[in-house]
């Protein structure tokens, strides 16, 4: 589905750089062979990965599953990356649209082309300090808080 919207966006402008590792690395690779601004990297970690995050403008994250809080997501924001990310499970719960990203529908290759068509590099550069202050909600410190109201408000 990545494949088939990033190809129908059919803009020149765009890099797409995937990284990690699955079942379908193969397929993908061969849909995008002729594709020369897509570049895999495989599963990366440490200095690549940071890397990585500080040369792109966005983070998609075209997920089927029903994930409920993906760490990729804050860990885009750090970087002051937008998410473009599917609307199901606890992601669209994450993702202020068109603030800190951009939402699209689960397996639907037309709603993430529409995405990456009208989306500019000034318009995600305009949205890198939502995203930076949106990192800071995810801190080990909010979380324990959270937890703790929680228990608190049930042991009244």
């Amino acid at each position: 589905m990545l494949a088939e919207a990033f190809k129908a966006a059919k803009r020149d402008d765009l890099w797409l750089h995937i990284a990690g590792y699955g079942n379908h690395v193969g397929q993908i690779q061969d849909e995008l062979k002729d594709c020369s601004n897509v570049t895999f990297h495989g599963h990366v970690t440490g200095g690549t990965k940071e890397s990585l995050f500080s040369e792109c403008d966005a983070f998609v994250l075209p997920s089927i599953c029903y994930d409920n809080a993906p760490l990729t997501i804050p860990e885009a924001y750090q970087y002051g990356l937008p998410v473009i990310g599917s609307h199901i499970g606890g992601i669209p719960e994450m993702i202020q649209e068109s603030k800190t990203g951009f939402l699209f529908e689960p397996g639907n290759a037309s709603s993430l082309a529409s995405i990456l068509r009208r989306i500019s590099l000034e318009q995600l550069r305009e949205m890198t300090h939502d995203c930076q202050k949106a990192a800071q909600t995810y801190t080990m410190e909010n979380h324990v808080e959270k937890l703790l109201a929680v228990f608190k408000s049930l042991a009244k």
